[in-house]
């Protein structure tokens, strides 16, 4: 008889598993041990994480300054979210205070991008967000917090338009498109920053990666293909440009 299938492995938030000639070490992670290489060792151009923290062992090591010569894209999941969905469709809090606050001093000052909804960007800056002022006064905040720059998503704001604020360095810019009747949302927000952080890696400024990033995510909504109950997946596979 042959031996059963090894157990698949597991990744440590602030790590990545490859058989890189890069330095290694062997991690314990659950019941498993597994070979990791830091992402700074792998010549990665671009990085998404989740900012989902529950508690300090979560914590990733190091000196929260610290920059790996790669893009990182930080989405921030404090609120349950559907971009485009009604304010009151959706919105549940995800993260406790403490949380809240680790992703606040740990994760933000690394990111050269967060990508908060409005309720997200609200939570992190103990802001009231109602309309585009509040939404620019968030992301300043939010920039003064120490990330590279900031996209605020206005999809929870009432209006038949949404309209997004980018902050990045001094300069401020907004995106608008007509708000569409759907709940095919599921995964708008991890999609979108994997999409920015992927233009980010191939060179693109800040302005043209998010702007690719929510043309393919509004395409992707639109053209979503109405499975199940409740807020579906996407259409992953429109064209990006």
């Amino acid at each position: 008889m042959s031996p059963p299938p090894s157990a698949p492995s597991r990744r440590n938030s602030d790590s990545t598993c490859s058989k890189s000639s890069s330095p290694s070490r062997r991690a314990k992670n659950g019941p498993y041990e597994v070979d990791v290489t830091p992402v700074n060792r792998l010549g990665v151009a671009g990085v998404m994480s989740g900012g989902m923290l529950t508690d300090s062992r979560a914590a990733p090591r190091g000196s929260p300054a610290r920059r790996i010569s790669s893009e990182i894209s930080l989405d921030t999941t404090a609120a349950d979210r559907h971009r485009d969905a009604r304010p009151a469709s959706s919105g549940d809090r995800l993260l406790e205070d403490d949380a809240v606050a680790l992703v606040a001093r740990l994760l933000i000052p690394m990111a050269s991008l967060i990508t908060p909804n409005s309720q997200e960007a609200a939570i992190l800056t103990g802001s009231t967000i109602e309309n585009q002022h509040d939404m620019a006064e968030a992301a300043l905040k939010l920039q003064d917090m120490g990330a590279g720059a900031v996209l605020v998503k206005g999809g929870h704001i009432n209006g038949d338009k949404v309209t997004d604020l980018l902050r990045f360095e001094s300069q401020t810019r907004s995106f608008s498109h007509e708000r569409i009747d759907t709940t095919s949302t599921h995964g708008t927000g991890c999609t979108l920053s994997a999409a920015i952080t992927a233009e980010l890696a191939n060179g693109r400024s800040i302005v043209d990666a998010v702007e690719t990033g929510l043309n393919f995510v509004n395409r992707a909504i639109a053209a979503a293909p109405s499975l199940g109950a409740g807020h579906g997946p996407l259409n992953h596979f429109v064209s990006v440009k």
